[in-house]
């Protein structure tokens, strides 16, 4: 399991770190650090109102990062959560 981690870790996740914005990032650290993963619980915790978070939102949701059901978003790469919060850095 550990090979497994650090392989999805150094050639997938750092790869799709990389190249997320500094606001896509904020908005996955957001998603990481709310249990509920309500959308309004979401954009509390990053302080961000609804016009400004939807295009983040969609984003994420075009890259096959996060699935959302009506209201809510949660990340469908597995351990991806851990991993943002490991490596967040405002």
């Amino acid at each position: 399991m550990d090979d497994y981690l650090s392989y999805l870790e150094e050639y997938v996740y750092e790869k799709i770190w990389s190249e997320l914005s500094a606001q896509d990032k904020k908005i996955c650290h957001a998603i990481a650090s709310t249990e509920s993963a309500k959308i309004a619980d979401i954009r509390e915790f990053s302080n961000i109102d609804t016009n400004h978070f939807n295009p983040y939102r969609k984003r994420l949701l075009r890259k096959g990062l996060v699935d959302g059901e009506r209201g809510y978003l949660r990340f469908t790469l597995p351990l991806f959560e851990d991993f943002v919060l490991a490596n967040f850095m405002e």
